[in-house]
């Protein structure tokens, strides 16, 4: 499993074969067919050919948090996590996950 960057989805990748394959494997007699298994994979929902693999977003994702809210305390974030879970935005499952991602 992979995930597209222009989707923004967790795909399985899939070689597309086109028509300019199917003609081209008839008029060199079937040789064409060797040169498949080089095709790049795409994503079969926008045929965008950027895959990474998810560990990498994650990786990338959290970096990209740390960067962003370098001053913002832990103790803040769990207010405003209580304040959500006490108006009823978050549920006390919810609340208890991102308390614990928080802590980490």
């Amino acid at each position: 499993m992979k995930y597209c960057t222009l989707c923004q989805r967790n795909v399985i990748p899939k070689r597309k074969i086109g028509t300019g394959t199917l003609i081209g494997i008839i008029f060199t007699g079937f040789i064409w067919v060797l040169f498949i298994p080089f095709y790049k994979k795409r994503c079969p929902l926008c045929h965008g050919d950027r895959l990474v693999k998810p560990e990498k977003v994650l990786q990338n994702s959290n970096n990209h948090q740390a960067i962003q809210n370098p001053n913002i305390s832990v103790s803040d974030e769990l207010k405003k996590l209580n304040d959500l879970k006490e108006s009823g935005v978050l549920s006390q499952e919810e609340f208890e996950k991102q308390k614990i991602k928080l802590l980490n």
